[in-house]
């Protein structure tokens, strides 16, 4: 009978520790898959509740799965153009000019420019125009990566007309 030290220092004990030992990174790969899936699914469920309010249905209307999207008339993308209407910070609500409001939230990672001046969220002003580029998070905001602070139009030119998707797409 082998003693408890011999069978511990065996090519056999090896072999099944170097089993045990991938068999748990084989277990810890699997349940971070896990986790990675469960979190896209979380926000895509939360994105999906929230898509319109995020990225705005101009005629307020929420469209079900099985209706067909008219041409032209998708909403508008990962961003926000208007004008700066509610300020609350870390987040700020943007009216655009088809008066649909956008809620953006201000990360301590948001650039925010000037011209070619870094400001910072505390500068921001009510009335300022400003371009905001992010994505959506889980909460029906848009997380500002970049928002752009625009200068205001010159005297005597009235303010810029809404231009629907469909108008642009008729143009070309």
């Amino acid at each position: 009978m082998k003693s408890l030290h011999e069978y511990i220092h065996s090519k056999t004990a090896r072999r099944i520790i170097i089993s045990i030992a991938a068999l748990i990174v084989v277990l810890l790969f699997f349940e971070l898959g896990m986790l990675v899936g469960y979190k896209k699914g979380t926000f895509a469920c939360r994105l999906s509740d929230n898509y319109f309010r995020i990225f705005g249905d101009e005629r307020g209307e929420r469209m079900g799965l099985g209706m067909q999207i008219p041409k032209g008339e998708m909403p508008g993308g990962h961003g926000a153009t208007g004008k700066i209407v509610h300020i609350e910070l870390p987040a700020i609500v943007v009216v655009n000019p088809n008066k649909i409001e956008k809620s953006i939230y201000i990360t301590d990672d948001t650039i925010i420019k000037k011209m070619n001046e870094t400001i910072s969220a505390s500068d921001l002003k009510t009335d300022d125009t400003i371009v905001v580029v992010g994505s959506a998070n889980n909460q029906g905001q848009i997380e500002a990566r970049l928002i752009r602070v625009l200068p205001p139009p010159p005297p005597g030119l009235p303010p810029p007309a809404s231009t629907t998707s469909s108008q642009i797409n008729n143009t070309y």
